[in-house]
């Protein structure tokens, strides 16, 4: 996240992020879009915030148990995409819904990525 030329808050080309209320409403921040503050929801009135860039994806939930990550495996059962949705969330051809509380935890740890879990905060990383 940088400031523009006219001081308007904005992401870069590899970030994003999707901001979930708990009155059901969604805030996106995408790249090079400047970013109306006055309209975007304070972390108080925020569910979840997902955020990606080039590392991978940092997430924050009041519930985990909303969050849902769906992975892909290569031929050799390895990853080979994955990503994380908030919410009622469908599951496309060739992917596999993984339970977060196999990843995560109050002090969360995952090898190849990376989660990182205090205070019902998580960072994946890509492996």
């Amino acid at each position: 996240m940088y400031r523009d030329e006219n001081g308007v808050l904005a992401c870069d080309e590899d970030c994003s992020a999707n901001l979930y209320t708990k009155n059901g409403g969604y805030f996106g921040i995408f790249p090079y879009e400047g970013i109306n503050t006055k309209e975007m929801p304070k972390q108080a009135e925020c569910a979840a915030i997902i955020i990606s860039d080039s590392c991978g994806f940092t997430f924050w939930a009041e519930d985990f148990s909303q969050i849902h990550i769906f992975v892909t495996y290569d031929e050799n059962g390895l990853i080979d995409a994955y990503r994380v949705e908030y919410g009622d969330t469908p599951v496309y051809d060739g992917e596999v819904k993984q339970r977060l509380s196999l990843f995560c935890d109050s002090r969360c740890y995952f090898s190849r990525g990376f989660f990182y879990s205090p205070y019902n905060f998580c960072v994946i990383r890509h492996p």
